[in-house]
């Protein structure tokens, strides 16, 4: 007991020595410490003397400045961006705390914020801050999609289970997309970006119908009255075909010094394909019956439609941490739907060495509404290597991310998305980033029972997306 006496009276102690420490700073010690620590480079004790002034309310343009790149030379960009624009409250035209918020926000890939700092230097600073800086960039990607739909689902390979059903399946997914980037002018930047989609598709109808089986006479009175026999047949008529989707991805970025950063998207689908359809013809088998039975003829028609998706995200870091706000408005396959979603990414050692993010996504349509959970992890392996896992899971039907820059608008239900990317950056300009995703989706068969009854049979199946591509920095 006197041992755990002794230890609290110690941290009781400290504790109110540190408070009393904190009380009595001021700008003379602050200013002549943080400055001598400054010259020697004793990043650590310039951050722990500087905090400790800002605690006691000291607070001004070389202090800010001073703790800026400290942070800067500790590779915490994060911070050292968060202490340099305090100090730009100070002083906003100081050109050594612009030149390091500048590279700050370059290294934590604020590409925006950045450029409104840059564009706010002379040509001759310009040319000697950044000589080689780079104002737009290119990318190029190609993916394909594995699905186990057809295989599993097919009705051919189903036993017999309602008088009437049909399905329209998804197959195999080829992926292509360009696009390219550009600085308009410091602060705003436009992407222009066309993806096409050419999409295995399988519709089937399982009928049954009336079907001659031979005839049989019967004596009425003292005649023979010919009959004939009939028998209902199971038919599956299947029809293979294609879909064809091509998108135009528009987006427009406004960034200011502070950090802020404002997104405006709008990504418009064309979608060509066959549609199919069963049209039940009633008919009567023999001319002395009273009750019709049903026939189905299959109807073949062409159908274009288009969709749309206008979202808008906004961003800000806050110290160690990069929250967002992203809103979308989407009309899909006919059905209008709106998204809004908070996110929240961490970055613990203030760069892209680490990260974690969460998000949550309320997605609703009319007065129904459900939400969507997404999280993400990042690592830089090597030098030139970054590795991220990610997970999302919810009911996802016509569904949106990354400012409108993915559409999901199969029609099918996608109720989880997990997978991994991998970026290497090949030298200053060039980076190759491959990407895998496994998605498990829901669909539905519908089938019709002798009794008249319907119902919707949910069927499951995998889709595995493996794409890759280039990004090229001009």
């Amino acid at each position: 007991m006197k041992g755990i006496f002794a230890v609290l009276l110690m941290l009781g102690t400290y504790s109110l020595s540190y408070t009393q420490t904190v009380k009595k700073i001021g700008f003379g010690e602050t200013d002549r410490d943080t400055y001598r620590f400054f010259i020697g480079q004793q990043w650590d004790s310039l951050i722990i003397t500087g905090q400790q002034a800002l605690e006691a309310n000291v607070d001004y343009f070389y202090l800010r400045l001073r703790m800026g790149i400290a942070y800067y030379n500790l590779e915490n960009y994060m911070l050292a961006a968060h202490h340099l624009n305090k100090a730009l409250q100070f002083n906003h035209s100081d050109k050594t705390t612009k030149e390091y918020l500048y590279f700050a926000n370059k290294l934590i890939n604020r590409t925006e914020n950045a450029a409104k700092i840059y564009g706010g230097f002379s040509k001759q600073i310009r040319k000697q801050v950044d000589p080689h800086k780079t104002s737009g960039y290119a990318i190029l990607e190609v993916g394909q999609v594995f699905s186990n739909n057809i295989a599993k689902n097919d009705l051919k390979q189903q036993g017999r289970q309602a008088y009437y059903s049909e399905q329209d399946l998804y197959g195999d997914i080829f992926y292509r997309q360009a696009g390219a980037g550009v600085e308009i002018i410091p602060g705003i930047s436009a992407y222009a970006g066309y993806n096409k989609l050419t999409i295995d598709k399988l519709r089937e109808f399982r009928t049954s119908e009336l079907v001659k089986t031979g005839d049989t006479g019967i004596l009425v009175g003292n005649e023979i009255v010919q009959y004939n026999l009939y028998d209902t047949e199971n038919q599956i008529s299947s029809f293979p075909y294609k879909l064809y989707q091509d998108g135009l991805y528009l987006q427009a970025k406004l960034a200011s010094v502070s950090g802020f950063l404002v997104s405006f998207a709008f990504h418009h689908l064309w979608i060509e394909s066959t549609l199919w359809r069963a049209v039940p013809e009633a008919f009567y088998a023999q001319s002395f019956d009273t009750i019709p039975v049903n026939r189905f003829d299959i109807a073949e028609s062409n159908l274009s439609l288009t969709n749309s998706v206008y979202s808008v995200a906004v961003n800000k870091p806050i110290r160690n941490f990069y929250p967002g706000f992203e809103a979308s408005w989407s009309d899909l396959n006919y059905d209008e739907q709106y998204q809004l979603t908070g996110k929240l990414y961490w970055y613990p050692s203030g760069n892209l060495n680490s990260y974690l993010g969460a998000a949550v996504t309320w997605a609703g349509s009319g007065d129904e509404g459900n939400p969507v959970y997404h999280f993400i992890a990042g690592i830089k392996i090597m030098k030139p290597i970054w590795l991220e896992a990610d997970i999302t899971s919810g009911h996802m039907l016509n569904f949106n991310e990354s400012n409108g820059y993915v559409v999901y608008n199969s029609g099918d239900v996608m109720k989880l998305k997990a997978g991994s990317n991998i970026f290497v950056t090949l030298s200053q300009r060039i980076e190759f980033f491959a990407r895998y995703r496994i998605l498990q989706y829901e669909t539905e068969r519908i089938n019709l029972h002798p009794n008249g009854l319907t119902n919707i049979q949910k069927l499951t199946y995998n889709n595995h997306s493996i794409m890759g591509g280039i990004q090229w920095k001009f």
